[in-house]
């Protein structure tokens, strides 16, 4: 078959990418152009082995001069390996920045302190069991999904769509006490209205307090504490290719030819995180009286936050024979929704009659409900990927990858230790003092980072 501008070869496919057992080396009379999505044709001077293509720069479709607005297509391999769909899977073995709390959960090493010292924050025998520490920072597992498109065969324009979800992760602590064998159990508080446990008057000042859990002759039970967080995020965003150039031409990989070449392209589309915390107090006690009166205390803190925003950035490629490098730098700026819902209760019961009263120790009525606010947020995102083509369809990738997210509600963070115990129930009249716990909504940063070891397709 021939040509007025050269001898034409066809079919020969692009997955094989041009070895030089198929079309021998160039020459200055040859050009590789496309007659059809994986079929070249020899059709002039240039091609493949040349340097960087005129008009990639600055985006002008990196294709060669003569077929812009043509027929013929691109030529073989202006940037990057020849395909029209892309996707992969990743393992993730990432930590995240931990949730505080506060002290919740104390004993005395003193095995029988006074009753108004026992497990109360500030006095010399107190220990904290639980709190007052960071939790949910340990390393965790998940998984990263990515499908793409490009929308033109010079892979000048592309759609690319991902989502993550590490793992959840929980944390949990559980101690009982019998009140007699074992050490004494308490959960701490800050009293802002003490009163007279004799005449029920006033008793300045506001000092340290605790609500027993476990102390001989008095009381015996056990306290849980769960805590538990989710993340999950998801982008659908357009690539834009900004330039490409070869290095030096393509190169032999297997029983194919690779191309070797970088290419940068700009990133803008719309990003989508939500991160879920819960913080959950349990007790179960009964007091040492001849008719023992059971109590079971709830206290429950759960945060929601949402961000949507517009994600721009930018991504480096660059491949050599086999192996390939990515560097990825986004920034999303839009809005962070963040809800907090407190909710408690208490169960008494004796001689088989139960009896439901809301609100708990740290969450009464003057925190129980919701709270939610919007704020201006930014979620910038590093990312570094080195892979390894294992055919001319499947590579395998190691990457490391970081994502900081600038506002957030944490549920530890909306714990108030400052109780009025007037609002502690069963509520009676008359009420004084201010309205403690405090329904809050405290702000703070997160991010998450770790290792990710994936394997993706070229098709």
């Amino acid at each position: 078959m021939t040509d007025p501008a050269g001898p034409v070869v066809s079919p020969v496919y692009l997955d094989q990418m041009y070895p030089e057992s198929v079309l021998g080396p160039p020459t200055a009379g040859t050009q590789l152009a496309l007659s059809g999505i994986g079929q070249p044709s020899i059709s002039g001077p240039g091609g493949c082995w040349g340097g960087c293509h005129q008009g990639s720069w600055g985006g002008a479709a990196g294709c060669q001069p003569a077929y812009r607005g043509g027929g013929t297509g691109c030529d073989a391999c202006p940037c990057g390996m020849r395909h029209r769909f892309w996707g992969g899977i990743e393992y993730l073995r990432w930590f995240a920045e931990g949730m505080d709390l506060p002290p919740l959960v104390t004993t005395s090493r003193d095995a029988l302190p006074p009753v108004d010292e026992a497990g109360v924050l500030g006095e010399p025998e107190t220990r904290i069991l639980f709190g007052n520490r960071s939790v949910l920072e340990d390393w965790r597992s998940g998984y990263r999904l990515t499908l793409g498109m490009w929308l033109d065969c010079c892979q000048h324009l592309g759609l690319e769509w991902d989502y993550f979800h590490p793992s959840n992760e929980a944390h949990a602590f559980a101690r009982s006490s019998n009140g007699i064998n074992d050490p004494i159990l308490a959960r701490p508080f800050f009293n802002i209205n003490p009163r007279d446990p004799d005449t029920d008057e006033f008793d300045p000042p506001a000092r340290e307090d605790a609500q027993l859990v476990g102390y001989p002759d008095i009381v015996s039970g056990e306290v849980r504490v769960g805590t538990w967080t989710s993340l999950v995020g998801s982008g659908l965003r357009m690539r834009y290719n900004l330039c490409c150039c070869p290095h030096g031409g393509c190169h032999s990989c297997g029983s194919g030819a690779y191309p070797g070449g970088s290419r940068l392209d700009f990133l803008f589309g719309y990003r989508y995180l939500q991160l879920v915390d819960r913080v959950k107090i349990r007790e179960e006690l009964a007091t040492d009286d001849p008719i023992p009166v059971g109590f079971e205390i709830r206290d429950r803190f759960r945060t929601e936050n949402t961000f949507y925003g517009l994600d721009l950035g930018v991504l480096w490629e660059s491949q050599w024979d086999c192996w390939s490098w990515e560097i990825l730098g986004k920034i999303a700026l839009g809005s962070t929704r963040k809800k907090v819902r407190v909710k408690g209760n208490t169960v008494r019961s004796a001689s088989g009659v139960e009896v439901s009263d809301r609100g708990g120790l740290l969450a009464t009525e003057t925190n129980i409900g919701r709270k939610a606010d919007n704020d201006f947020a930014v979620v910038p995102e590093l990312g570094v990927t080195v892979g390894y083509d294992l055919t001319r369809t499947w590579r395998a990738t190691l990457g490391y990858s970081l994502i900081y997210w600038s506002q957030v509600a944490r549920a530890g963070d909306q714990i108030d230790l400052d109780v009025n115990p007037d609002y502690l129930p069963p509520v009676q009249a008359p009420i004084a003092g201010a309205a403690r716990p405090r329904r809050m909504l405290n702000e703070t940063d997160y991010w998450i980072q770790g290792f990710n070891l994936g394997l993706d397709a070229r098709f």
